[in-house]
């Protein structure tokens, strides 16, 4: 029994144990649970407070782009670049498609939400919840201007079927026009009530966003909103904010502007002609608007609103002559209601409107005097009386550049020479296309000169020379001239080595000069100076911030607005006979032009009978080298390039590349290749051995005009490319190799100069002069450019005087803007002599910068040329006053210092060293110790070499036939 007993307890206690142990692992499993939940409860309040601080700090709106996967897309900030970012975890994935809105973290860059569809909060503020109480019965008289917004806007909302029945369409739209406080916001808000339609009043100045493509967007949700609560009345006052004229304009807001003014066309060409939505533009001033805006088709109907007139009720202020508007008729009532509440009054009596339009008549006149005649005063004292305000009369301003001579006559002697100048029926069927188009006037050789008998008069009209102004900034003849595409900046090159930078938005009538003078073939400080007369200036018509400079050396520049060097153009190697081989010219270069259809390209023509394709970024190697291989006798292969010019037709199609050469031949090439060989070719195109110096392409690329060192000028056709259309006598001045000939903007005229200083403006046809006019008689007239958008003509003449030609009804910008400023006041600071140590010069002429921006001095005066007059033997200078110049140290240069140059940067000093000097230098040692021939030093000491002619090419050896 003891032992049952035993059991039994045992069991017992192992009952008890199991239930407590259960009990426990119950609680241990309880408990983890609990912390594990309690982990995780945390986790999540620690991520929920990061996406709160996440999405409550500042954040930026995007557009995305592309999804690239669930964590990453590409996106678009609102102002531009794009982001490839990644995707927080907590954004809902469903809402991500291309063209959504999204939240972006200001600092990660990371989407961290989705904007729904809904419109934007300004538009919810436009539309208007409660419909406007004002009707028609509030609007006094205008029952005109009633009658046609009710027939425009009202009809077509209420009872669309009746134009459809009738078989025409509503106006879409209607713009009320006229002074301020005439009732046009009111009789919009009128229409609105009547029709019950949704009414959305926007002013033009809250389409105006900062950001790019807000304004746009803007507009688009505007007429969104609209369609989704038709009918609806889109109602845009103060439309002249965004709806101006436009014009070209580099200014990133007016160009956003114009884009929302677009988006604005593009609504209001999308709507269907039955829509529910109807727009009400106003305007005080319909005259700046553009055109495209309120066409017919756009905006249908034009409303005038007028003053009020007899049809209001107040006779007594109707028959009086004081100019009042509906504002100001309002303005009265107020205050008539007022005075009669100030005296206790609920009626409004005639004495109060007349008091309150004396108070109000007397506010608006508070800037003159009660009685006071202003004419009467005006005829009793003499206009000198009293303070003075000086003014600039810019009409006579303008009225003393005018020009006494505007035409001169052409001798008789001069027109018997022009015997070539008759147009056979071939060659007029040939020129008709070209031509006539552009001057339909024409007419072929059998016509009298009945265009040359015009008046001047008409020639003031139709050419812009009645006006000139004149710039004498160079010491020698004015060689070539350039003005950039806006007009604004003039650059002249002349035989005194120099180029002149002009800006006319600085100069005044007082100071017509340049800005700043440049040598472009100066070379650095511590080499020799040499200058270099300057051949062709010009501006990249593409790309306005290059210029292009080429002076008599072998090596032409590309330079900045500035005169700064960008690119300087390598010297080839002399001493390579196959001219293929070579990197750059070997000679002096003639000429040059930019390429019509590529920024980056340019070509230029040398004496070296080659015409090379340069990218301007490149300047250790031409693109393409084109070598002419002359026909004449004694020549060699080789004649000098004098001219060349690059066309494209402005309607689009390939462009060409004309060349002339002084063996009297003209080329013709492909813009855009090949150029192994011409695909056109004159040989006699001028006479044998003379400058054929001025080449121009008409701008439909059919016609090419040349002026010829053999007195005579030509036109060619490129479509018919072996005889010249027309031939006349031209004598030219052979003493300037830059005597250039050019097609006006629009081809309807051929410009020249001639040796007796006269503008020769001549028929593009016939070649006759339709007008010449004296420049500077008796000094050749070597370079001319007829600008396209300033209307001007700019002529430069053999005794430095540039002139500038305009006419101010037809002209713009130029001389015209320069002429319509008044002039400066001058100041001390305009007498150098009175300001600055003579020594120094007399003014920044004296000292030339060249383009590589080292100063050299290369006038004639005397402090210029001893610039050390006033120092002591160690540099300081005598005059205690005067500072001292510290020394030029290569820690105070922007460059590195040529001594570090030399000795750490391998083959360094090649650039300096002239190759011919270089290989000389080892003649001494190739006679003592030959290398080559040294088997022959005792049978035969003198070498003899094969002599190879000049008409005998090099050929490659025949390699030999492996077996």
């Amino acid at each position: 029994m003891q032992r049952v007993h035993d059991h039994l307890l045992l069991e017992e206690e192992y009952v008890e144990n199991m239930e407590r142990l259960r009990k426990t692992k119950a609680q241990a499993a309880l408990d983890t649970a609990n912390r594990s939940d309690l982990e995780l409860a945390d986790r999540n309040a620690d991520e929920r407070s990061r996406v709160d601080d996440m999405r409550g700090s500042p954040m930026g709106v995007g557009n995305l782009e592309e999804l690239i996967d669930d964590d990453h897309a590409i996106v678009s900030s609102a102002t531009g670049p794009e982001y490839y970012v990644s995707i927080m975890s907590f954004v809902d994935k469903d809402l991500l498609e291309p063209g959504a809105s999204i939240l972006l973290h200001h600092k990660s860059v990371s989407v961290v939400g989705v904007l729904t569809e809904e419109s934007d909060p300004l538009v919810s503020v436009m539309k208007l919840d409660k419909a406007p109480t004002e009707s028609y019965a509030d609007i006094g008289g205008l029952e005109t201007q009633i009658q046609e917004v009710r027939e425009s806007v009202e009809l077509p909302l209420l009872h669309p079927e009746l134009y459809e029945e009738m078989g025409i369409k509503p106006p879409k739209g209607v713009i009320l026009y006229g002074a301020p406080g005439t009732g046009k916001t009111l009789l919009a808000k009128a229409v609105a009530n009547q029709t019950s339609a949704t009414f959305l009043r926007i002013v033009g100045s809250e389409l105006i966003q900062k950001y790019l493509g807000d304004g746009p967007r803007l507009v688009r949700q505007i007429f969104q909103v609209a369609a989704e609560h038709a009918p609806s009345i889109v109602f845009i006052d103060e439309i002249d904010a965004i709806g101006t004229k436009r014009y070209d304009s580099t200014s990133g807001g007016e160009r956003e502007i114009q884009r929302t003014m677009l988006e604005l066309l593009n609504q209001l060409d999308g709507f269907d002609d039955r829509g529910d939505v109807k727009v009400i533009m106003a305007t005080n001033k319909i005259e700046t608007l553009d055109p495209a805006l309120i066409r017919p088709g756009r905006i249908d109907r034009k409303i005038l609103f007028e003053n009020p007139d007899h049809d209001v009720d107040l006779d007594e202020f109707i028959n009086q002559k004081d100019d009042l508007s509906g504002a100001d008729i309002r303005a009265i009532c107020t205050e008539a209601g007022l005075m009669a509440l100030r005296e206790r009054r609920m009626r409004v009596q005639m004495d109060d409107f007349r008091a309150a339009r004396e108070r109000i008549m007397k506010t608006k006149q508070d800037d003159k005097m009660e009685g006071f005649d202003e004419e009467a005063f005006k005829k009793f004292f003499p206009a000198s009386f009293g303070r003075q305000e000086k003014k600039t009369d810019v009409s006579t301003q303008i009225d003393r550049t005018k020009r006494a001579e505007v035409a001169a006559k052409v001798d008789s002697d001069d027109e018997k020479t022009r015997s070539n100048t008759e147009v056979t029926p071939e060659e007029a069927t040939i020129l008709e296309p070209a031509a006539r188009e552009v001057r339909p006037d024409i007419s072929n050789g059998s016509d009298d000169s009945d265009s040359d008998d015009s008046d001047s008069e008409d020639d003031e009209d139709e050419f812009p020379v009645s006006h000139e102004m004149l710039l004498k900034t160079h010491d020698r003849a004015v060689t070539t001239l350039t003005v950039d595409p806006a007009g604004s900046r003039l650059i002249t090159g002349s035989t005194d080595c120099t180029i002149k930078l002009h800006d006319f938005a600085s100069m005044t009538p007082s100071t017509i000069r340049a800005f700043k003078s440049v040598d472009p073939s100066a070379k650095k400080q511590s080499a020799a100076q040499e200058a270099h007369s300057v051949h062709y200036v010009a501006f990249n018509p593409l790309a306005p911030t290059y210029v292009m400079v080429v002076s008599a050396t072998a090596q032409p520049r590309i330079l900045n607005r500035d005169g700064d060097t960008i690119t300087e153009f390598v010297k080839g190697d002399m001493y390579l006979r196959d001219l293929h081989n070579t990197k750059g010219h070997i000679s002096e270069v003639t000429s040059g032009a930019w390429s019509p259809t590529d920024e980056n390209l340019c070509v230029t023509a040398g004496t070296d009978s080659t015409v090379r394709i340069w990218d301007a970024n490149v300047g250790r190697a031409q693109k393409e080298v084109i070598v002419h291989k002359s026909k004449m006798a004694g020549s060699a292969g080789r004649s000098k390039m004098t001219a060349v010019a690059w066309g494209s037709p402005k309607q689009g199609g390939p462009n060409v590349l004309i060349g002339a050469a002084l063996d009297g031949s003209l080329m013709m090439w492909g813009g855009d290749g090949p150029f192994t060989r011409p695909s056109g070719e004159v040989r006699d195109a001028h006479t044998k051995d003379t400058w054929t110096s001025g080449v121009d392409i008409s701008s439909d690329g059919r016609l090419v005009v040349t002026k010829g060192g053999d007195d005579t000028i030509k036109l060619w056709d490129t479509r018919k490319f072996k005889k010249p259309i027309t031939t006349v006598s031209h004598p030219s001045s052979t003493r300037f190799s830059t005597s250039n000939i050019i097609f006006s903007p629009s081809s309807a005229n051929v410009l020249t100069g001639s040796e007796t200083g006269h503008l020769h403006i001549l028929n593009p046809a016939t070649l006759r002069p339709e007008l010449v006019t004296p420049i500077t008689p008796g000094s050749p007239v070597v370079t001319v450019l007829w600008h396209e958008k300033m209307n001007q003509i700019l002529t430069g003449s053999a005794n430095a005087e540039t002139h500038v030609l305009y006419n101010p009804n037809m002209s713009t910008k130029g001389a015209a803007l320069v002429m319509s400023k008044a002039p400066k006041r001058r100041h001390i600071d305009d007498d150098p002599s009175l300001t600055m140590d003579l020594s120094q010069g007399l003014s920044g002429d004296s000292v030339v910068v060249g383009s590589n921006g080292v100063p050299h001095y290369s006038s004639s005066t005397w402090s210029a040329r001893h610039p050390t007059v006033g120092l002591t033997a160690s540099g300081r200078p005598k005059d205690p006053r005067r500072p001292y110049m510290p020394a030029a140290t290569p820690f105070a240069k922007s460059q590195p210092d040529e001594k570090h140059i030399r000795e750490n940067i391998p083959l360094s000093s090649m650039r300096d060293e002239d190759p011919r000097e270089a290989l000389l230098k080892y003649a001494d040692k190739a006679e003592k110790d030959p290398i080559f021939t040294k088997a022959w030093k005792e049978t035969q000491p003198t070498p003899i070499y094969r002599e190879l002619s000049d008409d005998e090419e090099p050929k490659p050896d025949k390699k030999r036939a492996k077996r």
